[in-house]
């Protein structure tokens, strides 16, 4: 968070080039983006060679993506539960890391009509809540995170 011109999107530039660089157990990292304003993160997107379905910018993309992202978990939840390992991770179990980045999140939700914005929400605090042990994170970019911008379930 923070105001209009103090770093963020440089910040997240950053932190994602960094992301996607690494490598854990021979499998890059992955990333999926959703960046409303079209902004330098979307264009870090579309040029570093990320397949299309892993980015986009409208409300649309934003529930494509978080919906695909949800699928994921669910397929990494099932293979967690079958694993006998205990007090593991995704990466434990061969899962590259994943992580879903939303640029301007208060832009995109104020596009939303009241049903989508929560059912969105709901979808993102799904994944802010379960997939971390799953080798899964999210990063959301903001101006001002204030409850009535960003659930207090997230």
């Amino acid at each position: 968070s923070g105001a209009s011109g103090a770093g963020k999107s440089f910040f997240t530039y950053y932190y994602l080039t960094r992301f996607i660089s690494q490598t854990v157990n021979g499998r890059h990292a992955k990333i999926y983006v959703i960046d409303p304003k079209l902004s330098d993160i979307y264009k870090l997107s579309k040029f570093s060679g990320l397949p299309v379905e892993n980015y986009g910018t409208t409300n649309e993309d934003a529930f494509r993506i978080v919906r695909h992202y949800i699928n994921e978990m669910n397929r990494r939840m099932e293979i967690y539960n079958k694993s006998d390992l205990f007090d593991s991770i995704g990466i434990d179990l061969g899962l590259p890391p994943l992580l879903l980045v939303i640029e301007e999140y208060s832009s995109l939700v104020a596009s939303m009509d009241s049903k989508a914005k929560k059912d969105f929400e709901n979808m993102v605090a799904i994944v802010a809540q379960k997939a971390r042990s799953l080798s899964m994170g999210v990063c959301i970019v903001m101006q001002q995170p204030r409850s009535d911008s960003l659930s207090t379930n997230i």
